[in-house]
C-alpha cells in the first residue's frame, strides 16, 4: 500500500474509534520531506486544541481526555502521538 494511502487509512480509522475530527494540514515539517529511516519509525502527532476540559481543568493530567485517547492509541497500536494543546482561560 503507498504511504499515503497508508497514512489515510490510519487517520480514518482513528476518527472512527474515537469520534474525533480532524484537520489535516499539508505536509509541513521538514520531516515529511526526507525519507529517513529515522523518521518514519516516528509517530505522526495529533494535535488536540480547546479549552480548560482539552487541558484537563478539575483532573489529574493522565485524566484529560487526550491523555485517555493516547492510552486508547496505543493499545489499539496505532502510530500516532497524541498532543494537548488545551488552554484553560477565565
Amino acid at each position: 500500500m503507498p504511504k499515503m494511502m497508508k497514512r489515510r487509512t490510519l487517520l480514518l480509522q482513528l476518527t472512527h474509534l474515537f469520534s474525533l475530527t480532524l484537520f489535516a494540514l499539508p505536509q509541513l515539517s521538514s520531516r515529511a520531506d526526507t525519507g529517513t529511516a529515522q523518521n518514519k519509525a516516528r509517530p505522526l502527532r495529533v494535535v488536540i486544541l480547546g479549552d480548560s476540559i482539552t487541558a484537563g481543568y478539575g483532573v489529574e493530567r493522565s485524566e484529560a481526555y487526550p491523555a485517555v485517547l493516547q492510552k486508547k492509541v496505543a493499545d489499539a497500536s496505532l502510530p500516532f502521538e497524541i498532543v494537548s494543546a488545551g488552554v484553560s482561560g477565565d
